[in-house]
């Protein structure tokens, strides 16, 4: 997602390639179903929310800074643990 809320010009975005690799993640945790993030539509929801709220969107940039494969699903759960507290926003 750009600045301002406009599209990228990517056929997919960071956010939704990465919705897609914690996508089996979150399911197995109890976190988020398949038809809960709907893939497909996250991208706009995400930029009309942030539009709507006038707000701006930071990525989460440590899981890929630190995490190795082998600690992959570690490093997904902290991520979500992280998200659902709203500790991204500070």
């Amino acid at each position: 997602m750009g600045a301002g809320g406009r599209k990228r010009r990517s056929k997919s975005s960071k956010e939704e390639r990465l919705a897609r690799e914690l996508l089996p993640l979150m399911h197995k945790l109890g976190v988020a179903t398949a038809t809960e993030v709907d893939i497909e539509t996250l991208e706009s929801r995400l930029r009309e929310e942030i539009v709507k709220q006038q707000g701006t969107a930071m990525g989460i940039g440590f899981i890929s800074a630190w995490a190795r494969k082998t600690d992959f699903e570690r490093a997904a759960h902290i991520a979500v643990w992280v998200v659902e507290r709203g500790l991204t926003q500070r």
